[in-house]
């Protein structure tokens, strides 16, 4: 649980950060054309191996997911095994948080698949995923939806749609 006395807050997203998050999109119920979804596939991939020559860039995707990933990304790209549905990290991934002093945790809006209209078993847990994987202490946020829905600016303004 959080030390209630830690003021944590999202910096920024100009500011430097670490590392791309992407997810790999697989479910075939998302994604129920096969060529869409290598053609979605490839984009991603195209898009990951891009940002790569820039900053390390992480893609989540299940382990049996990940022969097929790596034949479309770069070798500059880690693959996790950290299983998705669709490819909107965004929304559905973590929210780095820093308490200023350069202590980081995770919180994130628990994803619910945009109102439960689309599968998002595997989806929801990845934020919790990622910050097990990274030893992090994940933050409720208290709030359900998407994280692409709410935008600030680092400094204490929000916007939600």
């Amino acid at each position: 649980m959080a030390d209630s006395q830690t003021k944590w807050h999202v910096p920024p997203e100009e500011d430097r950060h670490q590392r791309t998050f992407m997810q790999w999109p697989v479910n075939r119920r998302v994604h129920r054309d096969r060529v869409f979804l290598e053609m979605t596939q490839q984009t991603i991939a195209d898009i990951a191996n891009a940002i790569a020559e820039f900053e390390p860039v992480i893609m989540l995707a299940a382990g049996e997911d990940h022969a097929g990933a790596r034949a479309k990304l770069s070798a500059s790209v880690d693959l996790w095994d950290i299983p998705t549905e669709d490819l909107w990290c965004r929304d559905a991934g973590p929210i780095f948080v820093t308490d200023g002093a350069g202590k980081l945790a995770v919180t994130h809006i628990h994803f619910n698949g945009w109102g439960e209209k689309q599968v998002n078993r595997r989806d929801n847990q990845i934020a919790g995923r990622v910050a097990e994987r990274l030893g992090l202490e994940l933050i409720p946020s208290g709030l359900r939806g998407e994280g692409g829905g709410v935008e600030h600016d680092g400094h204490g303004l929000l916007m939600a749609a």
